[in-house]
């Protein structure tokens, strides 16, 4: 991708992001999100996996903090 003409500048990413967006979103699904966060952060690639309100309301840091209100 790094040489393809259509995403070497931020304006040719802008105007092909529709194909850009599914290039990558093709690679994300080859791999878990925990795999890809190892690697992104191997490479100090800030990263964090998105939590659903099920894994969200049993986090240790947001119990911690009170943060589920009844």
């Amino acid at each position: 991708m790094i040489e393809d003409p259509r995403f070497k500048t931020w304006e040719g990413r802008d105007q092909n992001r529709k194909e850009l967006n599914r290039i990558i979103e093709e690679h994300l699904a080859k791999a878990d999100a925990d795999d890809w966060i190892e690697l992104f952060e191997a490479e100090d690639i800030p990263a964090g996996k998105l939590k659903d309100i099920d894994e969200v309301v049993v986090d240790p840091q947001v119990l911690h903090q009170n943060m589920i209100l009844s």
